[in-house]
């Protein structure tokens, strides 16, 4: 299934749940080819994250970073 949003609307519906996440989890924010990917880790002792990013209409959510930089990268070309 999926939902069409405007960018707009997306990009505030990101920065409030970012707002919340960051009360329990550090998110660390870093581009790939000029596409922000946030990374969110848990603050206890167990440092899996996960790795979510828009890219040309896509959310991307995965546990694996280099998976989310190739869907990038095929999403763009």
């Amino acid at each position: 299934s999926s939902i069409k949003a405007s960018s707009n609307a997306f990009s505030q519906a990101r920065d409030k749940v970012e707002e919340g996440l960051k009360q329990n989890f550090n998110l660390i924010n870093e581009s790939y080819r000029q596409i922000k990917i946030s990374q969110v880790q848990s603050l206890g002792k167990d440092k899996q994250s996960l790795f979510y990013a828009a890219a040309n209409g896509y959310f991307i959510l995965t546990n694996d970073l280099a998976l989310a930089e190739s869907t990038i990268d095929r999403i763009i070309n």
